[in-house]
């Protein structure tokens, strides 16, 4: 096995080794087909059509990534004998097969690929043979089967995690042999996939890939091709396949269930009957189903919402850089573009500017920060001189530049709600003759700030709004820190600043430094231990998640003041930008990636869940991970985040699990597998039910049912509650109904304690 250590080892892709005659033995009886142009036992087959037209290659070499081992084996290897037999029969079977044979090479080449590709899905699932599979998986894989391979071989994530390595490790992209390329191949390999799927990933995933090289080594190394893309202010939206395309992952699935009596593995998945109960269906129309579930039309456009943790650290530490840590950092920035000009005289020469240079250290040495230490949160101190391998501080150029014009951004983006490209217009200074646009801040005649911008998207046209005065202190930084840049260039944009060391000035690419600056300060990773990747658009659908928690969801007029200050000319947009307001921190549990994390933290042990409820969340759970491990002792449910995730979901799709939040607990609403409807003691005798009745729900009601979920963070409600039923009773005040009426209560409250947090009412 060939895989990605701890040290991004590259799998040994293509392997050149020949693999014997004996480790194939299902090729012995075939007899080498006319459409085969080389052998039966190569790693790669040559397929053709009759006639002189060029073939098609199949290549066996696929790689297949394991998120329980965290590594990477090719099809080829031997243990994935198995696999490789289905997908050389199923190759064989399409083309000479009676089932559903395909008479080009093209399409047998595409449906062998498809096949392929399914299994590096069903890898990743942690699935290890078609047996295995099941209509759950099935429903998994079409949710994702819309945006193609870089959704379902998750893609984005991948790239994220083999980037953010490299930073850490100082390290740079791998090059080609002649140095002045970046090797895509190594990199696709790198992330345990194969390089000829990397055309189907499309722009979106381009984009991300050269922009990290960019970024990493430099502009230069960026193929020309993809210089215009990542010139582009706006990252590419992700395109879905067409309803066509993805209907031929449905095609793959079908032939793998009909022809299941050709092959060493069958799938009990029959897409056509089972994907809609009672009824058959073309794989056109479930690609379409698909397409329609993941409200792809609608939600396209679509930006996600920024995690509450995540958005708050960043911009806590954001707001700290602009107004603590930005005196010093400015003072020393003075200090080096004074260094680099000291005797320079009119040679600016980048050679000139190294040797000057050489004195950042002894600058460094003699400069103490006067406003912040390095003790406090997210401070850029110490410093280095230059990039360090390894270090975790930062530059003195990368400090006062990059990062510093990045934490001026988030806190403009994050309480403006402007758009990326409408903060990007913005200008310092006074205008003039050549560029006669408004400054940035206007102070009105009451003495309130307010923000001139160019209103990209709608209005076409200069206009100001309201801001709060931490805007005014982070654009007066722009323009002290760009004073000498814009002198020089003639110019008022306070995005673009002059290079300390080298010739030139150097552009703000927003994304990608909001990013950086997120890794610096530490932005806590989600649960699943991935790193949330930041966008400008984000922050105005987080200012307006703010603006109506603020103002109780736009009563008295508030909503349409929102409208106004985004700029909307649809008033339709901009609830699409609150839609997610309901959902406190606890009514976020509706919410499938909320149930999922708690889920996987009750499998791994970190979450205590108790009653009836959590007894029977951990028994689904642990269920389905005795299925999916198989008597294997690679996994314990402690291991690997992901792997619990993808159980945990696998149970919530398989159950049809919902979690309906209580003040004092959860109901784990799951169906009862006799009847298929919902039993909870708040539903009436005989009715039919799917979720909990909210209106005779109560404490009371729910202890004891068979769905309450309780865990540590619900034991100060019940706590709480008893001493509040004890006091009232100890009072003497009540009537002798309302006294009955607490003894009875508080009798459940302490059992409660007693039973599920083998506490009693005092503790």
């Amino acid at each position: 096995m060939y895989g990605m250590d701890r040290q991004n080892t590259a799998i040994q892709f293509p392997y050149s080794s020949p693999i014997g005659v004996a480790a194939r033995p299902w090729l012995h009886n075939l007899d080498k087909p006319w459409w085969l142009e080389n052998y039966l036992h190569a790693n790669e087959w040559r397929v053709k059509d009759e006639g002189i037209s060029s073939s098609q290659r199949i290549n066996w070499e696929y790689p297949l990534y394991d998120p329980a081992t965290q590594r990477v084996s090719l099809l080829t290897d031997p243990e994935n004998a198995d696999l490789l037999e289905v997908a050389q029969l199923f190759c064989q079977a399409i083309r000479d097969g009676q089932i559903s044979r395909v008479e080009s090479a093209k399409n047998q080449a595409f449906l062998t690929r498809q096949l392929m590709g399914i299994f590096a899905w069903m890898r990743l699932n942690l699935v290890y043979s078609l047996d295995q599979l099941d209509l759950i998986h099935f429903k998994m894989f079409m949710r994702d089967a819309p945006w193609g391979l870089v959704r379902l071989l998750e893609m984005d994530r991948r790239l994220e995690e083999y980037v953010r390595s490299l930073r850490a490790a100082g390290q740079k992209m791998p090059l080609r042999i002649s140095g002045k390329e970046i090797d895509t191949g190594k990199i696709f390999r790198l992330i345990g996939v194969d390089p000829l799927l990397s055309g189907s990933f499309g722009k979106n995933f381009a984009y991300k890939l050269w922009n990290a090289a960019a970024d990493l080594n430099g502009e230069d190394f960026v193929y020309f091709t993809h210089l215009d893309l990542i010139d582009d202010p706006e990252e590419p939206k992700h395109a879905p396949l067409t309803v066509i395309s993805t209907s031929k992952y449905v095609w793959t699935w079908q032939l793998m269930h009909d022809m299941g009596h050709l092959l060493p593995q069958k799938s009990r998945v029959n897409p056509s009957r089972d994907f809609v109960h009672g009824e058959e269906l073309s794989s056109i129309k479930i690609a379409a189903e698909a397409h329609k579930a993941a409200n792809i039309e609608y939600d396209n456009g679509i930006t996600e919402t920024i995690p509450d943790v995540q958005g708050f650290h960043l911009l806590d530490r954001a707001i700290r850089w602009v107004l603590m840590y930005s005196y010093d950092l400015l003072e020393l920035r003075r200090l080096a573009v004074e260094a680099i000009a000291r005797g320079s005289g009119s040679d600016n020469s980048s050679a000139l500017k190294g040797r000057k240079y050489q004195r950042f250290p002894r600058m460094l040495q003699n400069f103490s920060p006067k406003q912040f230490s390095s003790d406090d949160p997210g401070a850029p101190w110490p410093l280095d001189t230059t990039n360090v391998k390894g270090s975790r501080n930062l530059s003195i150029v990368d400090a006062t530049g990059r990062y510093l014009m990045a934490a001026c951004a988030i806190v403009i983006v994050a309480f403006s709600a402007r758009r990326k490209m409408e903060i990007l217009t913005i200008k310092g200074g006074e205008p003039t003759e050549e560029d006669n646009a408004p400054r940035a801040i206007f102070i009105d005649q009451d003495n309130e700030p307010w923000l001139w911008c160019w209103i990209e998207k709608t209005y076409q046209k200069w206009d100001r709004m309201p801001i709060p005065k931490l805007i005014v202190k982070a654009v007066e930084v722009l323009e002290e820190l760009t004073t000498s840049t814009r002198a020089k260039n003639n110019s008022r944009n306070l995005f673009e600043l002059e290079m300390l060391t080298t010739e030139g000035t150097s552009k703000f690419n927003f994304q990608n430094s909001i990013n950086l600056f997120a890794d610096f300060v530490q932005v806590p990773p989600l649960k699943d231990g991935s790193r949330w990747v930041f966008k400008p658009h984000q922050f105005r659908r987080f200012f307006a998640l703010l603006y109506m928690y603020r103002y109780n969801y736009g009563e008295h007029g508030k909503f349409e003041a929102l409208s106004w200050h985004l700029r909307h000319l649809d008033m339709e947009m901009t609830k699409r930008y609150i839609e997610e307001i309901h959902q406190t921190d606890m009514m976020k549990a509706h919410t499938k990636h909320i149930v999922v994390d708690l889920m996987s933290e009750v499998l791994r042990k970190e979450r205590k869940a108790a009653g009836p409820g959590g007894e029977a969340m951990k028994g689904q759970l642990n269920e389905m991970l005795r299925e999916v491990i198989k008597g294997s002792e690679i996994l314990g449910g402690k291991e690997n985040p992901s792997v619990a995730r993808k159980i945990a979901e696998r149970v919530m799709l398989k159950l049809d699990i919902e979690m309906v939040p209580f003040m004092w607990g959860y109901c784990y609403a799951y169906k009862d597998i006799s009847d298929g409807t919902f039993h909870g003691n708040c539903i009436k005798d005989g009715a039919d039910a799917n979720v909990p009745d909210l209106a005779r729900a109560t404490p009371k009601a729910c202890f004891g049912c068979k769905h309450l979920y309780v865990d540590d963070n619900f034991h100060s409600y019940w706590v709480m509650g008893a001493k509040k039923y004890q006091q009232a009773i100890d009072g003497g005040m009540l009537s002798d109904v309302m006294n009955d009426m607490a003894r009875k209560n508080l009798a459940v409250f302490v059992a409660a304690l007693e039973r599920y947090f083998d506490t009693a009412c005092g503790s």
